[in-house]
């Protein structure tokens, strides 16, 4: 039987902060920023909630989390982008008018979109 605390009408379970998940022979694990379940590929829950404790310490451990926007912003900028000094490196060709045009298409649909603004890890939810 439930105890109930003073002042708190409700019946209802108290909410974990985090949420396993056993499907097939793998445990998943959701924490409430996350959108969808994330594999532990663990086949034990003991071992599937060290390995989600792990993964959320060291997530809120302060990694840096920038927004998309901020971390698209060198690319196709023919002096600063990765991508395109990468391909030089590989002496594969990229000229300045790709990295031109595909800049302009960036900062028209991507940088001031619903996608620039979001962090890397909400976007993806990859926690590694």
């Amino acid at each position: 039987m439930p105890i109930l605390l003073i002042g708190d009408t409700t019946m209802s379970r108290k909410k974990l902060p985090v949420k396993y998940w056993k499907n097939g022979k793998y445990w998943y694990f959701k924490i409430p920023e996350m959108k969808c379940f994330k594999s532990t590929g663990e086949t034990s829950k003991a071992m599937a909630m060290r390995y989600a404790e792990r993964v959320i310490a060291g997530k809120r451990a302060g990694k840096e989390n920038p927004l998309f926007r901020d971390y698209a912003e060198p690319y196709f900028d023919w002096d600063r982008c990765p991508h395109a000094t990468r391909l030089i490196a590989e002496g594969k060709n990229i000229s300045e008018r790709y990295c031109r045009n595909n800049r302009r298409l960036l900062e028209k649909y991507i940088f001031n979109s619903p996608l620039g603004r979001m962090h890397i890890f909400d976007s993806e939810l990859n926690l590694k």
